[in-house]
């Protein structure tokens, strides 16, 4: 048996899970392999080698982890969810802790901090391969869920690529493989 004290402001709310794990520093890894896993502790695991995660994210145990298909489909997971390892290749598949299946190719990935550290400005910014940019507020985006959805809708012959959080006022620089390259401000996307 364990005994939380919760403070007053949550007495008339439902007690989840990630009120009670205790908040640290972590780091998720996803391999080649789709192998996910976090570190025991918060030191940065090992990324050189065959060993070298594809994904490496700094979070803390009440963030919620979204990972996002090349196709625009996500499921989002708690972090303190995920699986201990000392080595990234000691995980697990991912599709055996969310609702993605070992055939969707992730494209990216991120964490959000719970709803009530989320800033009150604050944007999901996604490109694709062909230079689709879509910006969505980071308020919209579901908690932990059970099911997945659609994170941003991508063309056919398309995938996303990269994905980051940002305040709404940056300038965003896209560059090709042959060297092209745009530069913008965040407040043209749409």
């Amino acid at each position: 048996t364990q005994i939380f004290r919760l403070d007053a402001s949550r007495k008339d709310l439902p007690t989840r899970l990630v009120d009670l794990a205790p908040e640290e520093d972590t780091w998720v890894a996803i391999d080649s392999d789709g192998k996910i896993s976090r570190s025991i502790d918060d030191k940065r695991p090992r990324i050189s080698g065959y060993e070298a995660p594809k994904w490496l994210v700094n979070a803390k145990t009440t963030d919620t982890l979204y990972l996002v298909t090349k196709k625009g489909e996500a499921a989002s997971i708690p972090v303190h969810a995920v699986p201990q390892a000392d080595k990234p290749s000691e995980g697990v598949p991912y599709s055996r802790i969310c609702p993605l299946n070992s055939q969707d190719k992730l494209g990216a990935i991120l964490t959000l901090p719970p709803e009530s550290a989320l800033p009150e400005e604050g944007y999901v910014v996604t490109v694709t391969q062909q230079g689709m940019v879509k910006k969505s507020d980071v308020h919209e985006l579901p908690g932990p869920a059970a099911a997945k959805f659609t994170f941003v809708r991508v063309n056919e012959g398309d995938e996303l690529r990269w994905i980051n959080i940002t305040d709404g006022q940056q300038e965003i620089i896209l560059v090709t493989s042959h060297g092209m390259m745009i530069r913008f401000s965040e407040e043209d996307v749409r």
